[in-house]
């Protein structure tokens, strides 16, 4: 700032040198106040005791903001995102301010790897969080924002890196690097509850109770079905979720069914259980039969608080049907005269976490 190095405000009982900040993105509210964020390492001296390693082997980014009235004194930094996994990093943040002077503010973290055990850039994602409409910039923090987790829909595996976002009326058009680029437009509203209705109201709650936040559905009861209203299988496809069992019994896919106002008797089950165990069911005339016995495959370092894609590939040229879990090959049903064109999910006990159930033709 005018031709001099300022270091990491110290105030407030923060330590000398204790964080590295870097890639600073600004951009100035309707009164003129100039608004910053990067990220930061503040949480550094503890983050050893958590991972067992040295500080030089881990960077325990996070978001952080800092705010100016005149571009040239800040306030000291206010942690905005740093998560909820121990030893996940979050970095390269994005900012955009509405007319309402709302923070848009997209980062990419990996602290929903599908890949068990593997962090940093490789295996991260892009997010966006949005600030709660009223909230002055000096009563900002962490708990002023809501998620829109993924926006971009970030395919297994992949990865949706050094995120940049416009925004044009109120509409959000993010971009990230990726195999190919990865491109979303998020609709801005004013009640964040917004995006929780448009999710809700495509699906039909079968059974039990559930919870919709951001693009997340959770189960908040015993033996919980749901049904997505938009999805119908009558083409070659390919049906996913991304969940995090993070319960003590079983959750997966549900198929092969078609009047889901009426009672549910015949049916396709996919299920992943506490131990990380996926089977193939059929139910019928309320009998369950396993079609794999002997089969049952498991997940190597399964760990119910990862995040796990649970998929079905529909064949109609071949009359194939195949499941997968983190694009590994599970079951596969030949020659199967499948017409019943309705999916959902069904979870056997209260908080799995998945996101919406997603279709992608070939």
């Amino acid at each position: 700032m005018n031709g001099y190095i300022k270091k990491s405000p110290t105030k407030s009982g923060l330590n000398k040198k204790i964080s590295r900040d870097g890639m600073p993105v600004t951009d100035i509210m309707k009164d003129g106040t100039y608004v910053m964020v990067f990220e930061g390492t503040y949480r550094r001296e503890s983050y050893k005791y958590f991972t067992g390693g040295s500080l030089n082997e881990y960077h325990p980014f996070e978001i952080v903001l800092s705010y100016s009235k005149d571009g040239e004194n800040w306030s000291n930094p206010i942690e905005i995102y740093n998560g909820h996994n121990k030893g996940s990093k979050y970095s390269a943040p994005y900012l955009c301010i509405n007319d309402s002077n709302q923070l848009i503010i997209s980062f990419q973290t990996d602290e929903n790897s599908i890949n068990s055990g593997f962090k940093g850039d490789l295996y991260s994602i892009m997010k966006v969080i949005i600030s709660k409409p009223g909230i002055t910039i000096d009563k900002i923090n962490k708990d002023s924002f809501f998620a829109v987790s993924n926006n971009n829909k970030t395919p297994i595996g992949g990865s949706s890196l050094w995120s940049g976002m416009m925004l044009v009326e109120n509409i959000i058009y993010t971009c990230s690097s990726g195999h190919p680029i990865l491109y979303s437009e998020l609709p801005l509203y004013d009640d964040p509850n917004k995006y929780n209705y448009l999710l809700e109201n495509k699906y039909y709650i079968k059974r039990g109770n559930f919870k919709f936040f951001g693009n997340k559905i959770i189960s908040k009861g015993k033996f919980n079905i749901i049904i997505c209203k938009e999805i119908k299988i009558t083409s070659s496809i390919n049906i996913y979720t991304d969940i995090i069992p993070n319960i003590f019994g079983d959750c997966g896919l549900i198929f092969g069914f078609e009047n889901y106002n009426d009672h549910i008797d015949d049916y396709f089950l996919f299920i992943i259980n506490k131990k990380g165990y996926t089977s193939l069911f059929r139910r019928k005339k309320k009998n369950f039969k396993k079609l794999f016995p002997d089969n049952d495959c498991i997940h190597q370092n399964y760990n119910k608080e990862n995040i796990y894609r649970m998929s079905i590939r529909f064949n109609f040229s071949s009359n194939v049907i195949t499941t997968y879990v983190n694009e590994i090959e599970n079951f596969k049903i030949y020659d199967y005269n499948f017409f019943n064109s309705k999916i959902g999910f069904l979870s056997s006990d209260n908080g799995t976490i998945f996101t919406q159930i997603l279709p992608e033709y070939m």
